[in-house]
C-alpha cells in the first residue's frame, strides 16, 4: 500500500473492529490532510449521512469549528444528541 493511505492501528483496537471505520474515515480524513485542516479551520459538512457523520467525529477531535449542511431536518436532532 502507498504509505499516505496507511494508518497504524493502536494495540487495544482489533483489526475488525477498525476495518468499517477505516474505510470509510480514510475516505473523508485523506482530504482533511491535503487542504491543510487545522484546529483553527472553519469546515462545512455537507450532507449527514455515514461519511459525514464521520467528517464531523474528526473536525469536532480536531478541534475545528464546524457547520453541518443537510436538507432532511431530522439530523439536526441526530447532531445535537
Amino acid at each position: 500500500a502507498d504509505w499516505q493511505w496507511v494508518i497504524p492501528l493502536p494495540e487495544n483496537i482489533d483489526i475488525e473492529s477498525a476495518g468499517p471505520l477505516l474505510c470509510g474515515g480514510i475516505t473523508v480524513f485523506k482530504p482533511l490532510l491535503m487542504h491543510h485542516i487545522t484546529a483553527t479551520s472553519r469546515v462545512g459538512v455537507i450532507g449527514i449521512g455515514g461519511l459525514g457523520h464521520i467528517a464531523i467525529k474528526l473536525l469536532h477531535a480536531m478541534g475545528c469549528e464546524v457547520t453541518a449542511f443537510s436538507s432532511n431536518p431530522a439530523k439536526e436532532q441526530e447532531l445535537l444528541a
